[in-house]
């Protein structure tokens, strides 16, 4: 069962829910809660060298997106990905998601670019779940595997 935060008031700042987002670079501004914060992958290429890092947001439709990250700015906002807080991100990229990357039903995806900025939402915010799915670590998916209990996969909850 999902559960909503006791705070329930409107944001300070005029943003726009993932369904109203325009792609290209432009200012626009979300808020949103960081379900999930994905390590850096490496590269294809090279097994040492970081790709970036991929976040998960959820806004107050219920709506999820992939965020990413490049590796070059990943330093810069490590210590602001904390997972289950809400946060506003202004100044990013919306581009289509690449359908081999895709982990949400969004169409498409958000890029950090080295003008955005990312800030945790103490006070009037929009109530945001909680939860809206369970992410599955391998190793829980392996144990699964040919029991018959379930069904391995994304469920929602």
């Amino acid at each position: 069962m999902t559960s909503v935060d006791d705070i329930v008031s409107q944001p300070t700042a005029a943003h726009s829910t993932f369904a109203h987002l325009c792609l290209g670079q432009s200012p626009q501004i979300i808020v949103a809660r960081l379900l999930r914060v994905f390590e850096e992958s490496p590269t294809m290429n090279n097994d040492s060298e970081a790709r970036g890092i991929t976040i998960l947001l959820l806004d107050e439709k219920d709506s999820t997106i992939t965020g990413f990250i490049p590796a070059a700015a990943a330093n810069r906002h490590r210590e602001a990905l904390k997972e289950g807080v809400i946060i506003k991100v202004t100044n990013f990229e919306v581009k289509k998601c690449q359908h081999m990357f895709k982990i949400t039903e969004h169409t498409h995806a958000i890029r950090f670019t080295s003008q955005t900025t990312i800030d945790e939402v103490m006070n009037n915010y929009p109530a945001i779940n909680q939860q809206r799915f369970m992410v599955r670590g391998y190793e829980h998916l392996q144990i699964l595997a040919n029991t018959d209990l379930e069904l391995p996969g994304i469920y929602k909850t």
